[in-house]
């Protein structure tokens, strides 16, 4: 709400770079980290300092009117909890391609300059906001690689006044006061292991201001374990490169290499498959690469590749 005012959410092609992983596991670092550095690319609107903890459990809702300048555009909402030092905090967040707007299964392409009523549903989420804090919403039309870029650049204007954030308020109970705290977590034992090869990861995001490109690098090293009860010995490596440049979106390249490898000794086993694909595109296609080798004692003993193209259809 407020004043009659209209704002151009035009993000850089890299934002996105540092929001983690698609299905984070916990392992340092694949969670989003500090948002400051995104928000500042991006539309933030923002709570006054709250007074009173705000307290939310479900799925977060934007109403948003706006238009782009292209027939196929994205929308992203970061939900963000900034605390007193500045720190942003990612709570939760959602994504709709705009030609999806009314159907995921009759996708219709946007008609440049148009005016549009966008519903925009964020992740469900359960989360308290201290007193001291303040509620971020940080708006772009870019969140890679987490999802591919639009075919061409685009501009989306969006109108405050007929634009609103609607927040699962959960209300405090008197009951409240009776809730048992969590116990401790309870697992299965974990099996007898014995360390060989030790893990390690790596995320890096680097910035080549010659080619004005960004790149992000991540690999996850598990090293090599023994199950000492079995024999069984494994281990994998996950590389990760992604590139970006900020000028053209088709520039978006995705590289994945795999490693796995099994051995037991005392069986004579000993295979390693190596599986290595490549993901680019065009404005009217993506470009699908794949590759797999395996390995027994070092010698290949398979291989295929795959190649193929398939039509973007509005993604």
């Amino acid at each position: 709400g407020g004043e009659e005012i209209d704002v151009a959410i035009h993000t850089p092609h890299a934002m996105g770079s540092r929001q983690g992983e698609w299905c984070a596991f916990g392992l340092d670092p694949d969670l989003p980290g500090d948002q400051r550095e995104e928000d500042d690319c991006c539309v933030v609107l923002e709570t006054e300092v709250l007074t009173d903890a705000v307290e939310i459990l479900g799925a977060p809702v934007l109403r948003l009117r706006l238009s782009a300048d292209q027939p196929n555009a994205f929308i992203v909402a970061r939900l963000n909890d900034v605390a007193p030092d500045g720190t942003s905090t990612r709570v939760t967040y959602g994504v709709l391609n705009l030609t999806h707007r009314d159907s995921h299964e009759l996708p219709e392409p946007l008609v440049p300059g148009d005016t549009y009523d966008i519903r925009l549903q964020l992740n469900d989420i359960a989360q308290v906001f201290p007193v001291g804090h303040t509620i971020r919403i940080a708006l772009s039309n870019t969140m890679w690689p987490q999802f591919w870029p639009s075919p061409e650049p685009v501009a989306l204007t969006l109108e405050l006044r007929s634009s609103h954030l609607e927040l699962p308020v959960r209300v405090l109970r008197k009951t409240d006061e009776t809730l048992r705290p969590f116990e401790p977590a309870e697992s299965a034992s974990p099996q007898s292991a014995e360390v060989l090869e030790p893990p390690s990861h790596v995320r890096r995001v680097e910035r080549d201001d010659v080619l004005a490109e960004t790149r992000l690098t991540v690999i996850a090293d598990t090293g090599m374990l023994r199950l000492t009860e079995l024999g069984w010995e494994h281990g994998s490596v996950s590389r990760q490169y992604c590139s970006i440049r900020d000028d053209d979106p088709t520039s978006a390249r995705l590289d994945l290499h795999w490693t796995m490898r099994f051995r037991r000794p005392d069986a004579d086993l000993d295979v390693r498959t190596e599986t290595r694909s490549g993901l680019t595109s065009t404005p009217a296609q993506f470009h699908f690469t794949a590759e797999m080798e395996v390995f027994e004692h070092e010698e290949k003993t398979y291989s295929r590749t795959w190649t193929r193209s398939v039509d973007r259809e509005l993604n």
